[in-house]
């Protein structure tokens, strides 16, 4: 898809902080790119129909509401099919964000990745046991976030 320099325009807003001292945030960025809130809607559906935007949400610092155990679960399943039996248990978890499959290495077995935030580091293990139990797959790591440097949304344009 070649983007227009409206396309650019939008995106740049999107990516941005969505005002949200109105009650009508679309009529907000509409305005700013020289479009109506109609045109605007009618953009995103269509970029949603065509696959290049998934969904609108918003990005919450877990640390602030309280998901201060952030573990990143790496699990060694060689067998394709079986890892996306792995992926799907894992994304069944509202406490998992993101799921990988990654490439393995010599010194780093392990191909797919669960990114999990919650409340206890507890939870963290007990997410961890159902998937293994559920999945038989025994051979996996929680790698406990100590510290987050950076956090933000990437900006395209």
């Amino acid at each position: 898809m070649r983007l227009t320099e409206l396309d650019k325009a939008i995106i740049r807003e999107l990516q941005g902080t969505i005002p949200l001292d109105t009650l009508y945030p679309y009529e907000e960025i509409a305005r700013r790119v020289g479009i109506t809130e109609n045109e605007l809607i009618t953009k995103l559906n269509e970029w949603k129909a065509k696959g290049v935007i998934r969904r609108m949400g918003a990005v919450i610092k877990h640390q602030k509401i309280g998901k201060i155990y952030n573990a990143m679960s790496v699990w060694r399943v060689p067998d394709k099919e079986k890892a996306k039996e792995v992926a799907r248990v894992l994304m069944g978890y509202k406490e998992i964000t993101h799921c990988y499959e990654r490439p393995t290495y010599q010194t780093w077995p392990y191909n797919l990745f669960g990114m999990m935030h919650c409340d206890t580091y507890e939870r963290c293990e007990q997410i961890a046991r159902e998937v293994s139990k559920r999945t038989g797959v025994t051979d996996y790591r929680l790698l406990l976030s100590t510290k987050e440097y950076k956090k933000e949304s990437l900006q395209y344009f």
